[in-house]
């Protein structure tokens, strides 16, 4: 099933189901130390599904308290490798591995500009992605429905 949309250039483009589905609001949490990659993730995100809600935590100690919070009803984590900080700080594997542990079920995603898929892999993470997102909105879009979507090995 496809629906069709009209894109800002007026050209128009054919959205899957997958796709679609992909607009529907969902609730994610960004795990990054990286102010800069935070804000541009954000909007890049807002710009190919805009009903999602995103929150930000710095570190993985962060991530851990916002799902302990009551409202704490994510769809989706993504979980960055290395958060730079001066302070010691938990690796996103370790982050996964704790929030698992935690009883947190949602997808979990893990980012890095290296290819680390098989190291969240094993920590429990549901999809891996490497850094930096595409940026153009269809691709941005086929992304977020794959990390959704797919089946975990």
């Amino acid at each position: 099933m496809e629906a069709m949309i009209a894109n800002t250039s007026t050209k128009t483009m054919r959205l899957s189901l997958q796709e679609r589905n992909c607009q529907k609001t969902f609730r994610s949490c960004l795990l990054t130390t990286i102010r800069f990659y935070a804000s541009f993730f954000s909007r890049m995100v807002i710009k190919a599904a805009p009903s999602w809600e995103i929150r930000q935590a710095s570190n993985g100690e962060a991530a851990l308290f916002l799902a302990d919070m009551e409202d704490a009803n994510y769809d989706l984590i993504f979980v960055d490798m290395y958060m730079a900080s001066v302070e010691a700080q938990m690796l996103g594997t370790e982050t996964v591995e704790a929030l698992r542990a935690k009883g947190v079920m949602c997808r979990i995603c893990g980012l890095s500009a290296n290819d680390k898929e098989k190291e969240f892999m094993e920590a429990g993470a549901d999809s891996f992605t490497f850094k930096p997102l595409p940026c153009e909105t269809r691709a941005l879009t086929r992304e977020l429905c794959r990390i959704l979507y797919q089946d975990t090995p």
